[in-house]
């Protein structure tokens, strides 16, 4: 049996219900098809009864996303690849980076026990460094409505076993390339268990704490570097924030105060 088949957790919600693969297309296809009663796993009309904090684990996956449409390439049996249901009815649309920012600062708690401070960071908007590279990426699928989320779908690849990467990948790591011989199971039941706390922070509306949190997590935060926006320019800038919106605020060496969305700018 697979060492995440099974979990111990003293959660309240997340990850109290859940389901395991060993194969699938993708862990956000599968948690979808299940919120919406047409996953095998369940047979139909049992939509309305899936509970928030259910999670679905898989071992491989075939279509696994990054951000917009990018591929997730993931060794089978060797790393986290993981969906979670969250409802944050309570938050409104134009506050949904602020749920960005729990997910985020959850999986950095979860980590950077394994590795000194400073060492690790969450690279805007979601991307998890550990010593500069990357070794996880989040994909959030928010259902909105005009006045509410209705419904998240929390999408998390976190390399820890895999030790060799393609070619086209020469900025990916893992926890065991990065010395950090710990388990998935462990890494796991971390994450989750931050990711309630985080949650229950954003629920209780200390937006203020976890901006706070995720800025002092922030790679290149307050540090001056060579940034490209999208048209091409190269220039020198220190990142000074965002903006609730989650837009990101640079300062320009040669003046000025640059707000770029995402896909907007490039770390070099």
């Amino acid at each position: 049996m697979s060492d995440i088949a099974a979990l111990n957790l003293q959660t309240m919600f997340v990850g109290r219900h859940s389901f395991y693969y060993e194969l699938i297309d993708s862990t956000n296809l599968e948690l979808r098809r299940l919120a919406e009663g047409k996953s095998s796993a369940t047979g139909d009309g049992q939509a309305a009864h899936l509970p928030e904090g259910t999670v679905v684990i898989a071992d491989f996956q075939t279509r696994g996303r990054g951000q917009q449409q990018s591929v997730w390439q993931s060794e089978a049996g060797k790393n986290l690849l993981l969906s979670v249901l969250l409802r944050p009815r309570f938050l409104k649309p134009p506050r949904q980076f602020a749920l960005n920012e729990a997910v985020s600062v959850a999986l950095h708690d979860a980590v950077s026990p394994e590795f000194e401070q400073g060492e690790v960071h969450i690279k805007w908007p979601n991307d998890l460094l550990i010593r500069g590279r990357k070794a996880a990426g989040i994909l959030i699928e928010n259902s909105l409505s005009a006045n509410e989320i209705r419904s998240s779908l929390i999408g998390l690849g976190l390399n820890v076993q895999q030790t060799a990467f393609p070619p086209g990948l020469p900025q990916a790591t893992s926890l065991w390339r990065e010395g950090a011989k710990v388990s998935r199971r462990l890494l796991l039941e971390r994450f989750l268990t931050a990711l309630e706390q985080r949650y229950l922070q954003l629920r209780s509306g200390d937006f203020a704490g976890l901006r706070k949190a995720y800025l002092q997590a922030l790679f290149r935060y307050e540090e001056w570097a060579t940034y490209k926006s999208k048209d091409g320019h190269t220039f020198r800038g220190r990142i000074r924030g965002l903006e609730p919106t989650g837009r990101l605020l640079i300062e320009r060496e040669e003046g000025g105060v640059g707000v770029f969305g995402f896909k907007e700018v490039e770390f070099l």
